[in-house]
């Protein structure tokens, strides 16, 4: 059983979208802020936390699209994760969430490679300039974090080629002029990758994502997308649901997915629509497990 790509390109860009409000807004509440101020340090930490969360949010929700484009060679699965899981797939999400968790406490360079090419978005390369300001940037809020700005060793080897000193001890400053001109390069970034994964998955709507899901439930020719359902592609969503004069031709099986399906897009509970796993057999029955489990992230509303 393979499962459909159920990857949507709103939500694939929802957190880069959200980054870019938090940019906006720290943007806009700087020069009221004033340097060195602890109210700016703030938002300097919060400025590299959106942009990180970012990064993870996307990552781990196109992997849960796309598990194979996740290197499990390292994998490890403690006894209480696999007892706590009620499906296979269960496993590799959990794992799929730890690896980017620890991407990002990483080096940046690491969870930045990491991204674009789990996304295929790694050609043409990244603007270096623009990557090169970002380390920096989150080099300085390492060091704001935990060592109140005073460069160390571990800033000078990781912050690249526009770090802010060649000394150990200086304490580096934090002002308006430097978290806007971050804020530039922080936009800078997301917004390229925002253009390469517009490109790159242009195709994956809302509407082709319910496409998938059907047929890969559905194969028989009593059972064509059109004929149970109305669309509004302007809002990519499905706009209400269609009966068919077919419906009573149809298997106990292909009665029960088709109940499931109706029943979590309006609330549908005719009766002979009442899914029951005791008529399902084989790989039917885990398909069916599959479905539901589905359902508690994929909306058919």
């Amino acid at each position: 059983m393979t499962p459909p790509r159920l990857l949507i390109l709103k939500r694939l860009l929802d957190p880069s979208l959200q980054a870019q409000n938090t940019v906006e807004e720290i943007k806009n509440k700087l020069p009221t802020t004033e340097s060195e101020s602890i109210e700016l340090k703030g938002v300097f930490v919060f400025l590299v936390s959106a942009l990180e969360t970012m990064l993870t949010d996307t990552h781990v929700y196109f992997l849960q699209a796309f598990p194979e484009a996740f290197d499990f060679k390292d994998a490890k699965f403690s006894k209480d994760e696999i007892l706590a899981c009620t499906l296979p797939a269960d496993l590799i999400e959990r794992q799929i969430e730890k690896n980017a968790i620890t991407l990002a406490y990483g080096s940046f360079p690491d969870l930045l490679k990491a991204f674009t090419k789990s996304l295929g978005i790694a050609e043409p390369a990244l603007d270096q300039a623009t990557v090169d300001r970002v380390i920096e940037i989150k080099e300085t809020r390492n060091i704001l974090l935990h060592n109140k700005l005073v460069t160390n060793r571990l800033y000078i080897s990781r912050a690249g080629p526009f770090r802010r000193s060649e000394d150990e001890g200086r304490k580096l400053p934090l002002t308006a002029e430097y978290v806007n001109s971050a804020c530039e390069s922080v936009s800078a970034l997301i917004e390229d990758l925002q253009i390469r994964m517009r490109a790159k998955y242009s195709e994956y709507t809302r509407i082709a994502a319910f496409r998938r899901l059907w047929d890969f439930l559905f194969c028989s020719p009593l059972l064509k997308f059109d004929d149970y359902w109305r669309l509004d592609e302007e809002k990519d969503q499905i706009s209400s649901l269609k009966q068919s004069d077919r419906e009573h031709h149809l298997s106990s099986s292909e009665q029960s997915f088709l109940a499931v399906w109706r029943m979590h897009f309006n609330g549908w509970n005719k009766p002979q629509g009442v899914a029951s796993l005791y008529g399902l057999v084989g790989e039917t029955q885990q398909k069916m497990l599959w479905f539901l489990s589905t359902l508690t992230d994929f909306d058919l509303r």
